[in-house]
Order: structure tokens, then sequence, then C-alpha cells
């Protein structure tokens, strides 16, 4: 198992935001692991930083990590085996499938 000096959570734009930045900008060496929910899309996240950070002679490594369930329990396993030094929270952890809306009080 790879270990992270950096864990970004999230697949969603903000994440997409963090990651493409990071992968233009930095110049130092990083692991950089992306953990969302799909990994089809953080593979892709992944591999599109890779790219956009070798057209910029960046050198941060983006990799995926999928986790289909967002539990704690799956969180704790994720973390003791990546060792992050830091974790980016770039996910809302709702989806447009799951977003409830509530009455405002007073409204039937």
């Amino acid at each position: 198992m790879k270990t992270a000096d950096v864990v970004i959570l999230g697949s969603g734009s903000l994440a997409n935001g963090i990651v493409y930045a990071l992968s233009q900008v930095f110049t130092g060496s990083l692991q950089i692991a992306i953990i969302g929910r799909s990994t089809v899309k953080v593979s892709r996240m992944a591999l599109i930083a890779n790219a956009r950070a070798a057209s910029f002679s960046a050198r941060p490594f983006f990799f995926p990590f999928g986790i289909p369930q967002f539990t704690a329990l799956a969180f704790s396993r994720a973390f003791r085996s990546l060792k992050p030094k830091v974790i980016v929270l770039g996910a809302s952890l709702q989806s447009r499938g799951r977003v409830s809306r509530r009455r405002p009080l007073g409204q039937s």
C-alpha cells in the first residue's frame, strides 16, 4: 500500500479545483491521494492531474483511492494505511440524488 503526504477527500468540483491547482503550481515532490466514493472519478482526476503536472514540469504524483462507502471504519483504514501529513476536505458528502429539501418552519 502506498503512503501519501496529502490526502484530498472528494471527487466533485471543489476537489477537482484543488487537485488541478496543485498539479500546476507545486514544484516539490509529493505523493497525493485522492479519496472518493467513485473510483472511476478519482482515477480520472489522478490521470489528468499527473498529465497536467508533467506539462508544467511540476513533481507531485497523484493516485486514486476509492472508498465506495463513506464510513468511519473505511476512513480509519484509509488514513492508517496512507499515513497522510495533511488532509484536505473537498467533499460535501452530498450528491444531487441525496439532497433533501425541507420546507421552512411554518410552511406546510
